[in-house]
């Protein structure tokens, strides 16, 4: 029975075969077959030319024969992982690596998988193909990276990479080291860059990237970071956006780097750039497509990664020629030409060119297009078609980075070099070259290179050369530099060893021209200088009629005037006080950003200081009537080491602050210490507080809370900013909380020592005689209940606190009924209800409380309160603030005495400046000191003579230095003390001063004191009298209470006075 079935003819079975043979064999690329396990089924043979083994070689050998051992185990591991993958969904996967050719050479190729199913088995076909331009390419990145690596050794760019789309962030190793974060700990997100700005720059950076994506174009910014120790950078931001195929931004590229403290840019290539690694993949993605087409050029056959690069199918190209469908506006005319040419003369050809996607995106591709012959006759033409898009970006994204990488070295004119000590060999960037002003790419001479040195600059590098070659110790040189045409410029060199197996083999560095940087730090140097010197010259000739008008003014209210004069006079007085202190202020600010202000740690009485500067505060307060607290810790030590002058300044500004902005209430002074040798200050108003947005600005200069027309409070607005800088500087820091219309709190800690002083009491000691005794504080105020128990604690004395009459009989009655009888009682005058003296006039009225000392306490000091105009027995009168020191030495005072301490007594105690004006007074006729007055201005004298006669001194004048001198020669009577102006004609104070030190003539004592009368405030005044030879200073204005003060020092009026008393 015959078959109906019609047979496959064996020729034409064989023909098919040999025509898909010719296929395979006719394509550029390399074409394996892998079976799963990983062998090698079938190659093709372009593989055979690729790798140098015959087919029969290649059948006995496996993947792993054919890839370099480092790479094996990875890539076996990929081929398994694609196997089990479903092969129902082709998975392409582009990817550059390398192969070993049958010589042991390595070959860089680009590889692409598919998995192929048949009955037999799962197998997967790998196309590859070796590109030359992207081996040059590749070998091209080495050379420029190694030369690049040169100078980014000693650089401070760091490089990051941007993708829009995912929000990912690529930081090189620089990156991390400006903005000081550990790279294990980086997220790679944009918030964590974010979270690295200043508060104040946070916005225009933001707003800058925003932009960039918003407007695709590139930026070139500065703002401030934040590191996590709190330290503040300025930061250079130089990027530009990377476009993608359909438009948008994809990606933002750029660089960091850092600004130097006068914010000039200075940009050190120093370490690789990160992004480098992804560079390393030149081709990514890439696919071979294969096109036949007849002898006129028209398109009869396509494969499906055809389809799938270019989005065309078979059926919409048949018949068309390859060009008129792929190729656009921008595709290159002289390339489709010689395309055309080769095909005419029926020549193979290798180009790339730029195509045109179905949807009209480019994409660039390379083609090898060969023709077909058939018993040597033409019958069309087969293209093997790669898609190099991939490629063509990177290259371009690497182009704009070398250009970026050469921009900023041209804007830090920074270049790079190295020498291999092996053979002498040197390579200059061209940034070097034109440092030196040498053409680019001459010859370097060696021998006589260190001549571009200035002389004296010449042994230090020698010496520096020869530390890194010895031991490998870097350098970082800014030295004179003379260049090849002569021209004098500044230069920073800086270099570092390689090290090959333990040996300096090569010597590298960078090289920058530092000129304009040097320019600008002597003009800032210069600029300081004159500042300086106008600032002294400003304040010399604003305190001097200053002077005038403060001690004028002073000893006009110590006259007799009437109601309405002396409030006239009291106005010129704050009004004066307001501009001495605004003058501090900018003084101090100028010292302080000069850095010329030193902090100077003395053994001091910290009791006596707080005490004084409450005292100094008292007034103030009393005018506005508020109420003045000194609260001091139980442990508080009374000596200490600190500087007493930059305490009481910033205390000062922080009570005047808190009295300022109060206007009911108390304010608190806060005295704590802890074991880390830290002391602590906090002020407590209850006054208008400060609104929570204001309040992170407080510490900045010139800030006011309330800065418009209308404020109501005066000030420079530099308070605040000289006491952050002050507490700094002392080791401490300030604070500040604030709650707006409930009040504000400051607190500052300054860095003491233990003080020195071994024979002096303790507070412990001098409380002794009082251990076991009883005091009942009344007084209204809780936190001046809690400050005397604070303060007597030190001595085991038992504090109890009433607030009012009623509570203060019942304890005392409860005291005595249990036999535990109070032996002091402190009242405050200004009772609520029962006053203070009506208070004591019961208290006095009750026999059982006979033996009761009695204190009142008044509103302020100088109160005018007399023993005899009291109708009760008062035992000792207090005046607010407490002072820790007066409040013990009275306590003491009445133990020890069976008669109550009069009232003059106890105030001149308490009050140094009244004691020592009263004593100065008092002083009789024969024994009043003798002054010699050195000043030539007029107002001046008529101040400081008025000032000596209200003190009861004798005085002489001299208008200058010259005058000074003769008259201590010629005077028959010997002086005291000498007041000597700084600034005078003839000869100054300075002068004078000296040519007193050095006389030996017996006509006068040459060790006279001599005290300084300067109008000058700015540091290093102090140090140029005491280096004249003069005893202390001084400064204009001068108060009568300040002269008292020195007369009082120096003239020995305490000794005299005990005398007396005597």
């Amino acid at each position: 029975m015959t078959s109906n079935n019609t047979p496959f003819s064996s020729d034409l079975v064989d023909k098919e075969i040999r025509r898909l043979q010719t296929i395979l064999d006719s394509v550029s690329s390399a074409v394996l077959e892998i079976s799963a396990l990983g062998d090698i089924v079938f190659a093709n043979q372009a593989a055979v030319q690729m790798l140098g083994f015959s087919q029969a070689e290649f059948k006995n050998r496996c993947v792993a024969d054919l890839v370099p051992e480092r790479y094996n185990r990875g890539d076996q591991i990929h081929l398994h992982s694609f196997l089990k993958m479903n092969i129902k969904k082709p998975t392409v996967k582009g990817e550059v690596l390398s192969l070993l050719h049958k010589n042991g050479q390595e070959l860089l190729v680009t590889i692409d998988l598919k998995p192929l199913v048949n009955s037999l088995q799962n197998s997967v076909i790998a196309t590859f193909y070796e590109s030359p331009n992207l081996k040059s390419t590749q070998d091209q990145l080495d050379n420029s990276n190694e030369r690049l690596k040169v100078a980014k050794e000693a650089a401070q760019i760091g490089v990051f990479e941007l993708n829009v789309k995912t929000g990912e962030l690529f930081w090189d190793e620089q990156m991390f080291l400006l903005y000081g974060i550990d790279p294990e700990k980086f997220n790679g997100t944009l918030s964590e860059w974010n979270n690295s700005l200043h508060p104040q720059d946070k916005q225009k950076a933001l707003e800058t990237i925003g932009i960039t994506i918003e407007e695709k174009k590139k930026f070139d910014t500065a703002f401030r970071i934040m590191t996590a120790d709190k330290q503040v950078r300025y930061i250079r931001a130089y990027g530009r956006p990377i476009i993608d195929s359909s438009g948008q931004v994809c990606k933002i590229i750029g660089v960091n780097c850092a600004l130097t403290e006068n914010f000039t840019v200075e940009e050190n290539l120093k370490q690789s750039l990160k992004s480098n690694r992804t560079l390393a993949r030149v081709a990514e993605e890439t696919f071979d497509a294969v096109i036949f087409t007849d002898e006129k050029g028209n398109i009869t056959w396509v494969n499906k990664m055809f389809t799938q690069i270019s989005g065309y199918s078979l059926d919409e190209v048949k018949g068309l020629t390859p060009g008129s469908v792929l190729q656009g506006k921008n595709t290159d005319p002289q390339t489709i030409r010689e395309f055309s040419l080769a095909l005419k003369n029926e020549k193979n050809i290798n180009v790339e060119i730029l195509n045109y996607h179905k949807n009209g995106t480019p994409y660039w591709l390379r083609i090898n297009c060969q023709p077909l012959h058939e018993q040597n006759q033409l019958i069309g033409f087969m293209a093997i078609q790669t898609d190099i898009t991939n490629i063509k970006n990177i290259e371009q994204e690497r182009q704009s980075e070398q250009e970026l990488l050469k921009w900023t070295g041209d804007m830090a004119k920074l270049g790079g070099w190295e020498l291999n000590l092996q053979n002498n060999q040197v390579i200059w960037s061209d940034v070097v070259y034109n440092i030196h002003e040498l053409p680019i790419g001459s010859e370097v001479d060696l021998e006589n290179a260190i001549n571009f040195y200035a002389p004296e600059a010449r042994p230090i590098i020698q010496k520096s050369i020869a530390l890194a070659i010895q031991d490998g110790t870097p350098w970082d040189i800014q030295t004179p530099f003379i260049t090849a045409k002569g021209n004098e410029i500044w230069v920073r060199s800086v270099g570092t060893a390689v090290f090959t197996q333990g040996v300096v083999t090569s010597l590298r560095g960078a090289f920058q021209d530092i000129t304009e940087l040097k320019r600008a730090e002597e003009l800032a140097i210069e600029a300081s200088l004159t500042k300086s010197e106008f600032l002294a010259n400003m304040s010399h000739e604003i305190r001097t009629p200053l002077n005038g008008i403060l001690g004028m003014n002073d000893l006009l209210l110590n006259s007799d005037l009437d109601e309405n004069q002396r409030h006239y006079s009291q106005l010129v007085k704050v009004s004066s006080h307001s501009l001495l202190h605004l003058i501090n202020d900018i003084l101090d600010f100028s010292k302080i950003e000069a850095g010329k202000l030193k902090i100077e740690i003395q053994d001091i009485n910290l009791y006596s200081l707080l005490g004084d500067i409450m005292d100094t505060m008292s007034t103030r307060a009393k005018d506005k009537n508020l109420e003045l607290v000194l609260d001091i810790t139980p442990s508080l030590p009374r000596w200490i080491k600190i500087d007493p002058d930059r305490v009481k300044q910033v205390l000062i500004n922080l009570l005047s602050n808190a009295i300022k902005f109060t206007e009911k209430g108390d304010i608190l002074l806060k005295v704590e210490n802890n074991t880390n040798q830290l002391l602590k200050f906090t002020v407590i108003d209850t006054g208008i507080g400060i609104p929570k947005h204001k309040q992170s600005q407080l510490f900045s200069k010139f800030m006011q809370v309330d800065s418009s027309s209308t404020r109501q409070y005066g000030g420079t607005g530099l308070g605040l900013a000289i006491s952050k800088k002050l507490t700094e500087m002392m080791g401490g820091q300030i604070t500040a909380h604030s709650v707006w219309q409930q009040g504000s709190t400051f607190s500052f800690t300054v860095k003491s020592e233990s003080s020195c002083q071994t024979s002096v009491p303790t507070t412990t000691s001098i409380l002794a005689p009082l251990h076991g005794k009883r005091l009942l504080i009344v007084d209204s105020n809780l936190r001046v209940q809690q400050s005397v128990e604070n303060v007597l604690k030190h001595g085991g004395i038992e504090v109890q606190s009433a607030s009012n009459a009623p509570e203060t009989i019942k304890a005392l009655r409860h005291a005595h009924d249990t036999n535990q009888p109070v032996d002091y009682v402190l009242i405050d005058i200004a009772l609520p209800g029962m006053n203070g003296l009506e208070l004591s006039k019961a208290i006095r009225a009750d026999t059982r409380f006979s033996h009761l000392y009695i204190i009142l306490i008044t509103a302020q000091a100088g109160e005018t309160i007399t023993v005899q105009s009291l109708p009760v027995k008062i035992s000792g009168y207090l005046s607010k603030p407490l002072r820790p020191d007066t409040l013990i030495d009275l306590l003491l005072s009445l133990e020890h005495s069976e008669s109550r301490i009069d009232q003059r007594q106890s105030r001149q105690s308490r009050q140094s400046r009244q004691s020592r004006q009263i004593i100065l007074s008092n002083t009789d006729n024969q024994n009043k000191p003798n002054i010699l007055v050195v000043e030539d201005n007029y107002i001046n004298q008529q101040v400081i003579i008025a000032m000596l006669n209200k003190l009861n001194c004798d005085y002489h004048l001299a208008e200058n230095g010259q005058e000074a001198f003769d008259v201590l020669k010629n005077h028959g009577v010997s002086f005291d003390l000498i007041l000597m102006d700084c600034q005078m004609p003839t000869m100054n104070g300075y002068d004078a001063t000296r040519y007193i030190r050095a006389n030996k003539d017996e006509h006068f004592d040459e060790n006279i004191p001599i005290i300084a009368l300067t109008a000058n405030a700015m540091k290093g005044d102090d140090v140029k009298c005491f280096e004249a030879g003069m005893n202390d200073y001084l400064t204009k204005p001068i108060l009568s209470e300040e002269l008292a003060n020195m007369l009082h020092k120096w003239v020995f009026i305490e000794r005299r006075y005990e005398n007396t008393s005597a």
